[in-house]
């Protein structure tokens, strides 16, 4: 081998080297830019997966907010629940009050001691009411009595008779009318139409005016 083949030979196979590592350092360099890649699609899966899982938080947090709110409207249906029976409560009892009170729970409106335009006496109480003229003395045993009405259904303490009396105020006077009476049983009392009040002075009592009662 001349000299000039032996130099020929050594740089071709240094060359050959050259390309070797030339070729080795370009396939180290594409296997970093895929890494790379690798690394940045794992960040941005990474990335996506943290939003959904902010996405799914805040539905569980309007999920919790959509319970509350449930639980609120059934506190209030509850309260308005407690209302009305409370409000439907206190209205029966009124109403049985007032009924108490028509019967004369109260006592009777005209109780006292009283006079009328023609001399006779005229003494009420709860129970009874006597009129008395001169010697003559006539009693009456109440069985009922309505002050908003101002109506008595008493039985005579004579013979066992009914009578119905009716009363009303005109300006503060008291007028009286005995609107039925010598009437067999309490019913027939009790079904006696009333006595007008309209101008008790004048009228509205059978025929006849009512009678004037002046505290004695």
């Amino acid at each position: 081998m001349t000299p000039i083949q032996s130099f020929v030979r050594r740089h071709a196979a240094l060359a050959s080297t050259l390309t070797l590592a030339s070729a080795l350092q370009g396939l180290g360099a594409c296997t970093g830019d895929d890494g790379d890649a690798d690394d940045g699609a794992s960040t941005s899966s990474s990335g996506e997966t943290s939003a959904s899982t902010g996405t799914t938080d805040g539905g569980s947090d309007d999920a919790a907010g959509s319970s509350s709110s449930g639980s609120g409207v059934g506190s209030s249906d509850g309260s308005d629940t407690g209302t009305s029976a409370g409000s439907d409560s206190g209205s029966d009892s009124g109403s049985t009050g007032a009924d108490s009170g028509s019967t004369g729970a109260a006592g009777i409106a005209i109780a006292g001691e009283w006079v009328d335009d023609f001399g006779g006496s005229h003494s009420i109480t709860d129970e009874t009411w006597t009129q008395t003229y001169g010697p003559d003395s006539f009693g009456y045993t109440f069985a009922s009595y309505d002050n908003d009405g101002g109506v008595v259904i008493a039985s005579s303490d004579d013979d066992g008779t009914w009578s119905r009396f009716d009363w009303t105020f005109v300006d503060q006077t008291l007028w009286y009318c005995q609107t039925g009476f010598a009437l067999p049983t309490q019913q027939d009392a009790e079904q006696t139409p009333a006595a007008d009040p309209s101008d008790p002075g004048s009228g509205g009592c059978g025929g006849f005016s009512w009678s004037r009662l002046s505290p004695a």
